[in-house]
């Protein structure tokens, strides 16, 4: 009965939005039953009923085991409350680089175009204010030839479908072949642009080379799409939010009290405690105090992957590779600048804050992890100085420091922990304590003058420790990006960004 359920409602085939309700006595997920195991045959069913009606589990609060099939001459089953929120407006979405520009024929002409435009001061201003000029540049040339890539790709399509028929009635026809040869590459160009754009907006990182799923893509944009909107919250006091306004709200309170205030009663660092460890000797000075090179600057802007989220100005790492010919020189010159003299534009230090849920369903504004999105200029920087520490910080830490050990990740220590508490209840082990200590927010509330202390008493170079606190003397205000726009700003005082150092 429940396979005929499936593909009755496949063949339904619903255009426009649609939902669908009721209790199915199946689950999709592993996850989504206790008790008696799920085996895989159980749930591809109603999955691939799912994919082919391109739905999408909808997000849900309260409890998540709905019955337990254990209450005798009662009503057991937990009921589903649906709430249906009216599409709400994100406002006008922000400038952002799409690596399909680059198959414009005129892509690079118009970049040196606006690149040679002439503009006076340092040469990050410099930088910034060209960036500027190809900003404007670029969206005059996605109106003309990208504002709907899809259409495009179906245009070109069909013109090349049409053409191959035209020559398969005429194959003789040396003006139909052409014809064919030039709708062939049409389609070719519009194709590339076409899967660049999708897969940069579904930021599917683990497809490198391989079959162009262009479902798998449309299928990733969905579901971003939903789970990446907030349409109710519990805010910091407990209170249940559902309008936008006071949702937007509810996150800007919460986070200018986390992110946008200054601690007088820190605990200060102890110099004789943090000096009787190793610190930095002669030798690590002379790697940080080395001069900056043009090749350390390209090499760590390079090593950004392009679909990391872009910092305000919209032009993440794609740009800089795809039209490296002509901003490399000018990129390499105002980085070194900034290295050198220790001089970073305010501008460079604008910052968005993107929220990441923790959970799959979160209810409070707790439940969001905060993800700087920098501008890729200030990564530049930032990376060159990881790199020359990345060189010194073996010879300063120990190796149980597993979140600073370059090549390790914060899983390792997941696995360790599990194999330790595997062993506690066994007969013959001697009594064992662990505990779990829950520091809250620790990495976005690191106070300025600690690590000044830190590094001063680590013995850094002091022309590396400026470089190290560039943003923490250049505070601009945070913004955030909330369901896809961007909304007021918090006030950064004793915040640092973890992104790289």
């Amino acid at each position: 009965m429940r396979k005929e359920l499936w593909r009755d409602l496949q063949l339904l085939n619903v255009q426009g939005p649609w939902i669908l309700c009721g209790d199915f006595n199946c689950v999709m997920h592993m996850e989504e039953k206790i008790g008696m195991p799920v085996r895989q045959a159980d749930i591809v069913d109603i999955s691939n009923c799912m994919h082919v009606c391109g739905m999408e589990d909808i997000k849900s609060v309260g409890n998540f085991f709905t019955w337990n099939n254990k209450q005798q001459g009662q009503f057991d089953h937990s009921p589903g409350l649906l709430t249906v929120y009216p599409r709400s407006d994100g406002g006008r979405k922000p400038f952002k680089y799409f690596t399909m520009w680059k198959s414009s024929p005129i892509f690079l002409d118009t970049i040196q175009m606006a690149w040679n435009s002439q503009c006076f001061g340092s040469k990050m201003y410099v930088l910034t204010n060209k960036l500027k000029k190809v900003k404007a540049s670029l969206k005059e040339l996605n109106r003309v030839g990208f504002t709907d890539i899809q259409a495009a790709y179906l245009k070109a399509h069909h013109g090349m479908i049409a053409a191959q028929e035209a020559m398969h009635l005429n194959p003789h026809d040396k003006e139909l072949a052409n014809m064919e040869l030039q709708a062939i590459q049409e389609y070719r160009t519009t194709h590339k642009a076409y899967l660049d754009f999708l897969k940069q907006k579904a930021k599917v990182e683990w497809i490198k080379n391989g079959d162009e799923n262009t479902s798998l893509f449309h299928q990733s944009i969905k579901s971003r799409r939903l789970q990446n909107q907030v349409y109710s919250i519990f805010d910091k006091d407990g209170v249940w939010r559902d309008k936008p306004d006071e949702v937007s709200g509810a996150f800007l309170d919460y986070y200018t009290e986390l992110l946008g205030s200054v601690h007088d009663n820190r605990t200060h660092v102890i110099k004789q405690i943090v000096q009787s460890g190793p610190i930095c000797q002669n030798h690590h000075k002379d790697i940080l105090n080395a001069p900056y090179t043009a090749d350390e600057v390209k090499a760590a802007l390079f090593s950004i992957p392009g679909v990391k989220a872009p910092g305000p100005d919209g032009f993440g790492s794609y740009f800089y590779k795809d039209a490296w010919s002509i901003v490399g020189d000018d990129v390499v010159s105002a980085v070194l600048d900034v290295l050198q003299h220790g001089k970073l534009l305010k501008e460079l230090n604008h910052t968005v804050i993107t929220l990441i849920p923790k959970v799959k369903c979160p209810r409070n504004v707790s439940e969001f992890r905060p993800i700087s999105c920098c501008n890729t200029l200030y990564k530049c920087v930032t990376k060159v100085l990881c790199a020359r520490l990345r060189q010194i910080l073996p010879d300063l830490i120990f190796e149980n420091q597993g979140g600073f050990v370059h090549g390790r990740y914060i899983v390792h220590n997941i696995m360790v922990v599990q194999d330790l508490v595997r062993h506690y209840g066994r007969k013959g082990v001697k009594p064992s304590c662990l505990m779990k200590i829950d520091l809250q927010k620790a990495y976005d509330t690191v106070d300025w003058n600690f690590l000044k202390d830190m590094l001063t008493y680590l013995d850094f170079p002091e022309q590396f420790v400026n470089l190290a606190l560039l943003q923490k003397y250049h505070l601009t205000a945070l913004v955030f990006a909330f369901n896809s726009a961007s909304k007021s700003a918090v006030n950064r005082s004793a915040v640092k960004r973890k992104r790289h150092i």
